[in-house]
């Protein structure tokens, strides 16, 4: 009993531990440009979106025999065509986001070590970097129960931050509407909710284990990090109002104290390095298992890649995660919904662990919503 709880619990954390990242440190900002009264049941409906794609994806791994990620299922079940489009996103998509962890993890760094190595951003990238790349090189189950430390450590600071800033909260700070942000919002929104890419790691890991919980695991490993969000971000705007800094922590220093806000950065690099960690395993494995490189190949480029981008001048976290979670995220939720219905007649397993109907109506309320993200952003961005 103890031991299927444990397994559970590390499952769980892998998703968790993905989700919980860098992008919960824009959320505040992003809702804040478009007021809490939109904001949050904007979150709410993108959450449902996500829930419904982690769901699709798990049913496309239990279907498939071969272990892959998603550019290999592209070029299954929908040809050369999808396989260039994954690729592409997956590559922009996931180095997208392991900048934006580097940029972070490394400002957490420097916070922590106050400023050890003055102010020279750069070193503490590399040091998180190491760190990182040293643990990715573990397989799935590693990675689960260092995230199971984590997650449990996330969760409890959220709740600490919350409460701690309860008394601080004023309730003129949610009444802000600006509809007109709505989109620009969207890309923050998304990127922070999707776990698509732990999906794969924490089927594997089940299997490994010999558990079938899957669809249960999957939703409460989606549903719980974005609970704790709507709290983070209560706490946060309704005590710096308008004044949140894109890292949102930074904003709470004058009401909850340096001890708190110590706490919160350790919170921030955990959250950090664990997705880091779990996106960095993910697209090795894609250079790794689709195009059959060498490992330690595969595992250098994960490695030098985002550090090069970060030299090459890309250092604004909530711009990098915006196009992201708009883009990247638009074309892989249109990808994984084409790759499922794929899937449901050419797949090597015909009775996968759990089944999802897909109703025509949703299907094309959540494509329609990806494409105006993604029109959106890719106009925006081009301004």
């Amino acid at each position: 009993m103890l031991k299927n709880l444990k397994i559970s619990f590390n499952a769980i954390s892998i998703i968790i531990g993905t989700i919980v990242g860098v992008g919960i440190f824009g959320l505040p900002y992003a809702i804040s440009k478009v007021g809490f009264l939109i904001g949050i049941p904007l979150l709410i409906l993108l959450s449902g979106i996500v829930l419904y794609l982690h769901y699709l994806y798990g049913e496309i791994v239990l279907r498939t025999k071969r272990k892959q990620r998603l550019v290999g299922y592209a070029k299954k079940y929908l040809g050369g065509k999808g396989k260039s489009i994954a690729t592409l996103s997956a590559l922009f998509g996931l180095l997208g986001s392991q900048l934006a962890y580097l940029i972070v993890g490394g400002e957490f760094l420097r916070f922590l070590s106050g400023n050890l190595f003055n102010e020279n951003l750069l070193i503490y990238i590399i040091i998180f970097l190491v760190v990182g790349s040293l643990i990715i090189l573990k397989d799935s189950t590693a990675i689960a129960s260092f995230e199971f430390l984590m997650s449990v450590f996330l969760i409890l600071v959220i709740l600490l931050i919350f409460f701690s800033a309860l008394p601080h909260i004023q309730l003129n700070n949610f009444s802000k509407i600006n509809l007109p942000n709505i989109f620009l919002t969207y890309g923050i929104i998304l990127f922070s909710l999707s776990g698509v890419v732990a999906i794969p790691e924490t089927i594997e890991y089940l299997k490994k284990k010999n558990s079938k919980h899957y669809k249960e695991i999957i939703g409460i490993g989606t549903l719980l990090p974005h609970f704790l969000y709507i709290l983070f971000i209560v706490a946060v705007l309704g005590i710096a109002g308008d004044n949140i800094s894109e890292s949102a922590i930074t904003g709470l220093q004058g009401f909850l104290g340096k001890n708190i806000i110590i706490v919160g950065a350790l919170f921030g690099l955990a959250a950090v390095i664990t997705s880091f960690v779990t996106i960095g395993a993910t697209l090795m494995k894609i250079i790794w298992y689709d195009y059959r490189m060498p490992k330690m190949f595969s595992w250098l480029i994960v490695t030098i890649a985002p550090l090069i981008l970060f030299i090459a001048g890309f250092r604004n976290f909530i711009n990098v995660i915006g196009v992201v979670g708009a883009i990247m995220g638009g074309i892989n939720g249109i990808l994984i919904i084409l790759i499922y219905q794929q899937a449901k007649k050419k797949g090597d397993n015909k009775n996968p662990a759990y089944s999802i109907k897909l109703p025509k109506i949703i299907k094309w309320s959540m494509i329609i919503v990806f494409v105006l993200g993604i029109l959106y952003e890719f106009f925006y961005f081009l301004k």
